[in-house]
């Protein structure tokens, strides 16, 4: 067996992580998760980055890894999932994604590379010749079991992965590291955190006992003698701007820890985004260490069980607060003798960019830009993890509504420019955007994530009838000249094929003379747009066309019935909606790269059909899922009858083996 302080040392020995922030893992381990790796709780307290920990463990142990990433991404086949059952799954912490079924050898993520017994034990319980594993995190299984098998959807709760994704080595490197580190961390227990002692210039050396520093220089004079004990050490400290840090990352990690679950995080999550718009404003590498030390200390000050904000000034009875902690960080932090340029951050992260603020009312760029950038990001955070938003775009759009009052509009921008990604999910819109220029392709893809949409963008034309036919489309967005096919001939395409009925075209190029518009018009486009173009006009026709489009169904079936989101209503609802309003037609259900039907006659089900599985067995698998998109289809063909159960005795059914399969989860956990 490999212990925790083997792995540990490995890592420190590699650079991935501090003796330091090994100990602070083991004292959380220690006290609140004693079941849990090391590893695991060094990327879950941001210590370390998940795909260097699974090199780290791959090599270790001679294995290939798989990120959450990939593995959450995959689409696994239902028959792989149905080799391993879920409860020995969930057992023995593994999953399969793939399987070579000629040669009979399945692909398994493992969240134990340590446990030799497990590849003969998936063996002998997949029939299999050979096994191919792959070391994962144990959360990242546990998620992929929760989503293959259960059909389960996590959304919220991978910003605060998404916001770690890097260590605090990376959040901190701002200078150059040196040819040999100045402290050499070596392993310790927790009870003795301790460093490597590094040998001192002779000239320099001070003698401690428990009140005062003595310098062996006899010949300074009585005044320096009375300096404080930081002023006398500060020019003999071993600490790089980096390793203080990451120390200090370390410090306030602990100190969230004890402050309970919603802060657990907080001050490294808006450090990390402080970093990249630092760097996104092309800022030079001491004004960030600036910015991002202040955002590890903004917090501190604050000895309040509400976590305050500039959106706080909204509510009258929280002003009196916001202006008795305007300068309590000041307070806390004046004898340490910060730089001023983080002095003056950290007094100002309450003012308001209309110069309503506190503690000294100043405006707009009068406020330091570390201020400012810090206000919009705590702020952000603050609505995601203590107000628990279900939506990074509805947390966003509020902070956008306040930006020239609280907020500098330039980095809400910024903001939004960096985190579009965790706008968009699978039940966004989908816009097809073609341009051969790869600049403006990325800008266009930006811009509609930033705004809720999910953008297909493509460089050329060869991969466009794929994804109108495998994908429910909006919108298409092109330029003129792309090839191999141009743009008229692609609008033609779409707009004279009826598979293709409904989704709207827009061109969106440098070519707008009278001829090229008029061509463009007659192939059937819905708008012409020069570049360059305003956004937010782009945007506002973008928004009517996806209110009149209907997304493309699966083989290029037009909906013309009820078509919405599973968010907001259950498919348990909508089959007893549509057995009610005695439908005819196909309910066609979407989830990513998941496809189901269930068939309609007279508001009888008479058939469904999910992936291998058809008729009762499919049904019961589709009305458990939870998020999705869904359209009924009132013209689509009568599939032929495999149910025969009456719909209201169906759904009580099906929902009986839900209960009973949930309790039996629960029951193994």
């Amino acid at each position: 067996m490999i212990g925790n302080k083997k792995i540990g040392e490995l890592l420190i020995e590699l650079g991935f992580i501090t003796a330091e922030q090994l100990n602070a893992a083991l004292l959380h381990q220690k006290e609140f998760a004693p079941r849990k790796k090391i590893g695991e709780i060094l990327v879950e307290l941001g210590f370390l980055n998940e795909i260097d920990l699974l090199k780290c463990l791959s090599g270790l142990f001679k294995l290939r890894y798989i990120s959450s990433d990939k593995l959450l991404k995959m689409a696994i086949p239902q028959w792989v999932l149905d080799i391993i059952p879920v409860d020995l799954a969930e057992k023995y912490r593994f999953v399969p994604f793939f399987c070579y079924d000629k040669s009979k050898t399945i692909s398994v993520a493992i969240a134990d590379p340590q446990d030799k017994q497990l590849p003969k034990l998936i063996k002998k319980l997949a029939g299999v010749n050979e096994i191919e594993s792959y070391v994962a995190l144990e959360s990242a299984i546990k998620a992929a079991i929760a989503k293959f098998y259960k059909h389960q959807f996590v959304s919220v709760e991978q910003f605060k992965a998404v916001i770690k994704s890097e260590s605090p080595q990376t959040i901190a490197s701002f200078v150059p590291k040196t040819a040999q580190e100045i402290i050499e961390p070596e392993f310790v227990e927790p009870s003795k955190l301790l460093l490597k002692s590094t040998k001192i210039p002779e000239d320099q050396l001070l003698y401690f006992n428990k009140t005062k520093v003595y310098p062996f220089n006899l010949a300074e004079s009585e005044s320096q003698k009375q300096r404080r004990l930081s002023d006398q050490i500060a020019p003999l400290s071993l600490m790089s701007e980096d390793t203080f840090i990451e120390l200090l990352n370390v410090l306030i990690n602990i100190l969230e820890i004890y402050k309970g679950g919603k802060y657990r995080g907080h001050s490294a999550s808006v450090a990390k985004l402080v970093k990249e718009i630092s760097q996104n404003l092309g800022l030079k590498a001491k004004e960030t260490y600036y910015q991002v030390l202040a955002a590890y200390l903004h917090d501190c000050g604050m000895h309040t069980s509400e976590h305050l904000t500039l959106l706080h000034f909204n509510s009258e009875n929280k002003l009196e607060m916001l202006k008795k902690y305007s300068r309590s960080a000041l307070r806390l932090y004046e004898g340490v003798r910060l730089p001023v340029e983080v002095e003056k951050i950290l007094l100002h992260t309450f003012e308001r960019y209309d110069g309503e603020g506190f503690p000294e009312g100043l405006k707009g760029e009068e406020i330091p830009l570390g201020s400012r950038i810090i206000a919009t990001v705590d702020a952000f955070i603050h609505l995601v993890n203590f107000e628990s938003y279900g939506s990074f775009k509805g947390a966003f759009d509020l902070i956008a509504s306040f930006q020239e009052k609280y907020f500098d509009p330039k980095i809400v921008d910024i903001l939004g420019g960096i985190i579009a990604d965790l706008f968009i999910d699978e039940s966004s819109p989908r816009i097809i955007i073609i341009d051969h220029q790869p600049q403006e392709l990325e800008n266009l893809a930006a811009l509609l994530k930033k705004n809720g949409f999910f953008p297909y963008p493509l460089k050329d034309t060869e991969k466009v009838i794929a994804l109108l036919d495998n994908n429910p489309i909006y919108l298409v967005i092109s330029e003129v000249a792309t090839k191999p096919i141009d743009g008229f001939s692609i609008c033609k395409l779409i707009k004279t094929n009826k598979k293709y009925q409904g989704i709207n075209f827009i061109f969106l190029s440098h070519q707008h003379d009278h001829t090229t518009i008029s061509k463009g018009f007659e192939a059937g486009a819905d708008d012409f747009i020069a570049k360059p173009y305003n956004p937010n006009i782009l945007i506002a026709k973008v928004k009517n066309f996806i209110k009149s489009s209907h997304p493309k169904t699966e083989k290029g079936v037009t909906p013309k019935g009820i078509t919405g989101n599973l968010a907001e209503i259950q498919v348990t609802d909508l089959i007893q909606m549509l057995g009610s309003g005695r439908k005819s037609g196909t309910l066609k259900l979407f989830k990513e790269e998941e496809k189901g039907k269930i068939f309609f006659d007279q508001g009888q089900v008479i058939n469904a059909c999910y992936q291998d599985y058809e008729g009762e067995e499919a049904f019961n698998l589709l009305i458990r899922w939870e998020h999705g998109l869904f359209v009924f289809d009132p013209d689509a063909p009568l599939s032929e009858q495999k149910i025969f159960a009456n719909t209201e005795m169906l759904l009580i059914e099906a929902c009986r083996m839900w209960d009973e399969d949930k309790k039996k989860k629960e029951e193994l956990l």
